[in-house]
């Protein structure tokens, strides 16, 4: 679907912990939005020329709403415009936008979903895809890689999906992480390898950072990971 734009009115606006934001917003003006799970919309700023790139973390079965998940610890123009938002207000954007999508291809067996910090938006709604409109069945990983205890959110929801499906596995990495913490801490690349032995017939789909992605890339790279099976979404 080419994009197009859009108006939204905000219902929900949650703060989920202390830098991070969660809206839902009831589309208006046209009223479905159809997206591939890991694609964004670009959010217009009132008063500015900038836009702003957010992936949206919903799963596309939801065609009537949008969710975003907002880092707001850089202040810049999109994150403070976003802040003041309250139920009533309405947005502008454009969507959908983004070719970070999952690849048809025979050969990715498995799913390896990789991200950091507000990273987790783009993967959140393609693991929700292949889990409960895809059905897929084989080995589906989540490594979520944040920096401390108190930044975090959504790990009993992840916990849930995992005691709902057998095939799907959730690996919680903290970087700055307490005295006693009993996951993975450090780098999400070195937690990544303690978790595989075999890297074949999987593919790889990881978004954050630059430094975390060219971390992950050369561990795969090493690994003997063809670079077809490796996809990625940068944010600056």
């Amino acid at each position: 679907m080419p994009p197009q734009d859009y108006q939204a009115r905000v219902t929900d606006h949650v703060l989920l912990s202390p830098n991070y934001h969660w809206y839902t917003f009831d589309l208006t003006s046209p009223t479905t939005l159809d997206f591939q799970p890991g694609q964004f919309i670009v959010l217009n700023i009132p008063g500015s020329s900038v836009t702003k790139a957010y992936s949206i973390p919903s799963s596309p079965m939801n065609k009537s709403q949008i969710n975003l998940l907002v880092d707001v610890s850089p202040q810049g123009e999109g994150t403070k415009y976003l802040q003041l938002l309250n139920p009533g207000d309405e947005i502008s954007f454009l969507a959908p936008a983004g070719r970070f999508v999952l690849v048809d291809n025979p050969n990715e067996e498995n799913y390896s979903l990789i991200a950091t910090g507000s990273g987790i938006s783009a993967v959140r709604s393609m693991l929700l895809w292949l889990l409960q409109e895809k059905k897929v069945t084989n080995k589906i990983r989540l490594h979520w890689g944040m920096r401390f205890v108190e930044d975090l959110f959504w790990q009993d929801d992840f916990r849930m999906l995992e005691n709902e499906y057998p095939n799907f596995h959730f690996d919680l990495v903290l970087s700055k992480a307490p005295e006693g913490w009993p996951l993975c801490t450090g780098h999400i690349n070195d937690c990544i390898e303690n978790h595989y032995e075999d890297y074949s017939k999987t593919g790889y789909y990881i978004c954050g950072n630059n430094h975390m992605i060219d971390g992950v890339v050369d561990l795969l790279t090493q690994k003997g990971v063809a670079t077809e099976f490796i996809h990625h979404e940068r944010f600056s």
